[in-house]
């Protein structure tokens, strides 16, 4: 488990940006530009033999890895294998017999060699996911050409640059983590089947992380776009759904349009709102009425504060818990001011 500290401090805009499915490129992107092509050719000695890997053929076998796999780790360790493979043909062709051992004798022999794991050291260095992330935000983020075709806009690139760039990792980076050691080739505890609920309230990036959990992407989805309380404001399901690798599989759509909690006059209230929100979501019902229906009052604007405490103290004489909504947070202090003078 990682240690990370709040995400309070960052801004809404880089909260978002941070969960958007294109930072998974620009990890990619940026353990990529991690690899250098060598220049010069690489004499390496064992107890089974002494070889030459050439620098041409190193670089030849880089480029086909990264344009063969979608990920760093798997593709660093197919770069490695090739080589040693080219480097036991050169032995055998300039020795009588060549070596004798299994392949897998040699390959392991051959890692153990200085100028082996230099070569490897200096050219692929196998990273690690959380530095990975804290240099992604202080370099590659900040490099045109790094974000160059994945369409981000200028306010994005904004918000994605915001951060301090000697900022620690918070909580909106724990997807991103997960991300780079997906991507450097580390293994995941795997489940035959994940029930996931709120899905709505997770960035595509987090759902990534939850699809890498679920064997053969079998899942239950629970969840309500018109709820959506994180920084992410889904319109439908499809994107959700891509994030968690569902496109590609059978999916079983069921709306639930019976509530049980909420009475019916206030989920009226809430369907008035649904085309205001964008949303494609059908109209629910409750199975049972308010005991107090929905009541509306107008002020005049200076004498609000003072209606709305006076309404709390009489609803909290009443009812076990009260709640305010207020969209302005400039009043928030003013309204927990008075409440706090009647002792609510």
């Amino acid at each position: 488990d990682v240690e990370l500290d709040s995400d309070h401090d960052l801004s809404p805009e880089h909260r978002r940006v941070a969960g958007d499915p294109r930072l998974a490129e620009l990890i990619r992107r940026h353990l990529e530009h991690q690899v250098t092509e060598p220049r010069e050719d690489v004499r390496v000695r064992t107890d089974l033999g002494s070889g030459t890997i050439a620098s041409s053929t190193a670089r030849q076998h880089m480029r086909e890895v990264l344009d063969e796999f979608d990920r760093i780790g798997p593709a660093r360790e197919t770069w490695m294998s090739r080589m040693i493979g080219d480097l036991r043909e050169d032995i055998r062709a300039r020795s009588i017999g060549g070596p004798t051992v299994t392949a897998s004798e040699f390959g392991r022999a051959v890692r153990r060699t200085e100028s082996f794991k230099d070569l490897v050291k200096q050219h692929w260095p196998d990273g690690r996911p959380q530095a990975a992330v804290r240099s992604m935000w202080r370099e590659t983020v900040r490099d045109d050409a790094a974000l160059d075709g994945l369409g981000f806009t200028v306010e994005e690139v904004d918000a994605l640059r915001a951060r301090p760039p000697r900022r620690k990792l918070s909580e909106v980076d724990r997807p991103l983590i997960d991300e780079a050691a997906f991507q450097l080739g580390q293994r995941f505890v795997e489940y035959g089947h994940v029930i996931l609920d709120e899905a709505q309230d997770l960035s595509p990036m987090a759902l990534r992380m939850v699809a890498r959990r679920a064997t053969g992407r079998s899942f239950t989805i629970l969840g309500d776009i018109a709820q959506c309380s994180g920084q992410w404001m889904y319109e439908d399901w499809d994107l959700p759904l891509a994030s968690l690798g569902a496109s590609e599989t059978p999916v079983e759509l069921a709306e639930l349009t019976v509530g049980y909690r909420v009475p019916d006059e206030f989920i009226a209230l809430a369907n008035a709102v649904l085309p205001d929100i964008g949303s494609t979501l059908r109209p629910t019902s409750s199975v049972r009425p308010a005991a107090q229906p929905p009541s509306w009052r107008r002020v005049d604007a200076p004498e609000l504060v003072e209606h709305v405490v006076a309404r709390a103290v009489a609803a909290s004489s009443r009812w076990a818990s009260t709640a305010i909504v207020d969209t302005d947070p400039d009043r928030r202090h003013e309204l927990v001011s008075s409440l706090a003078t009647d002792n609510v």
